[in-house]
């Protein structure tokens, strides 16, 4: 039997924005360190600085660092939060050419997976708010119903080993995102689309020349 599936990544793709960062800009706008530490981090010195830093030691420092916020955060808190955040504030970031796409291929016979390195609870409601069929995401270490502040399993990297882990059956693959770590993914499905917010994006697709996927240029 046929297992069609299509791949859609959230940060970006989805939605306009990077949902770890702007949830917890929502869920601790008023922890003053946090705040601080994002202003430092968005200025340009500081861009230029933990690029610099992640590309050397191979991580997204700025990632782990943030998450250290969550700390002692419960569970129910954190999912509560997530669902406003879904509902409410990420209604005005979507996609809409993307979202076409997931009802195209709805209407194909596709089962729709999420597969996103933003937090699981986040993407959970993302999940249940466009009806997928599936998700997986990453997952934060948990001490009871606590959070401990750190990855328990980070999936950033690992999109294609996970997906084929949990459908080896696959029998038509359509994967569309915007993240150049995906490229994996792209290069083994018979259709992608590349999302491009920013030229650098664009480049990057376009020096790859794969036949199968479809560059999608979002900035003017």
């Amino acid at each position: 039997s046929e297992l069609k599936i299509a791949v859609f990544d959230v940060c970006g793709t989805l939605y306009e924005v990077n949902t770890t960062f702007d949830f917890l800009d929502f869920y601790l706008k008023e922890n003053r360190k946090y705040v601080l530490l994002r202003k430092v981090s968005q200025s340009l010195p500081g861009k230029v600085g933990w690029h610099v830093v992640s590309r050397l030691v191979k991580v997204d420092l700025l990632r782990l660092l943030v998450t250290r916020f969550l700390k002692k955060q419960s569970y129910t808190d954190l999912d509560e939060a997530a669902r406003e955040y879904v509902y409410e504030k990420l209604e005005t970031k979507r996609q809409f050419e993307v979202i076409d796409l997931i009802a195209k291929y709805r209407d194909e016979g596709f089962s729709i997976v999420l597969m996103s390195g933003s937090y699981n609870f986040i993407v959970k409601h993302v999940c249940a708010r466009f009806k997928a069929d599936d998700y997986s995401a990453s997952e934060l270490e948990m001490d009871h119903s606590s959070c401990t502040g750190r990855y328990k399993f980070d999936q950033l990297l690992s999109k294609r080993e996970i997906l084929l882990e949990k459908y080896p059956e696959i029998t038509e693959l359509n994967v569309v995102s915007d993240n150049l770590n995906d490229l994996h993914l792209m290069e083994m499905a018979n259709n992608g689309y590349a999302i491009c917010n920013k030229a650098k994006q664009e480049r990057f697709w376009r020096s790859k020349d794969l036949a199968n996927v479809t560059v999608m240029k979002r900035y003017a």
